[in-house]
């Protein structure tokens, strides 16, 4: 006896598609508790949909929230791009770093 399968769970771009379809109708910056009330998303995996949307999805370093690319201003992106780039600097700094001390624990 073989039993039919039923899977309710979202194909994996529905997520994406949701939120950028959210996101477009919106003129202003929409918060990630915002989003999360009206789309049931947690704030990681608003996050994570932002990181998998290439580009589509727009936030960053002291950002108000979320916004879709085709409603932020040159400025807007301007601003988010630069401040991305800064903090994947001090990232890889930190990297580095942490590379380095651990090659050389013993002068610790």
């Amino acid at each position: 006896m073989q039993f039919a399968l039923k899977f309710d769970e979202a194909k994996p771009g529905d997520d994406l598609a949701a939120l950028c379809a959210f996101l477009r109708n919106l003129t202003n910056w929409a918060s990630a508790q915002t989003i999360s009330q009206r789309l049931g998303f947690t704030e990681r995996k608003i996050r994570d949909l932002a990181s998998k949307s290439k580009g589509l999805i727009v936030s960053g370093p002291g950002s108000p929230g979320y916004k879709h690319v085709t409603r932020c201003t040159g400025e807007e992106i301007d601003r988010i791009a630069l401040r991305l780039q800064a903090q994947a600097k001090i990232m890889s700094t930190r990297a580095g770093d942490i590379r380095a001390k651990f090659h050389k624990t013993d002068t610790l």
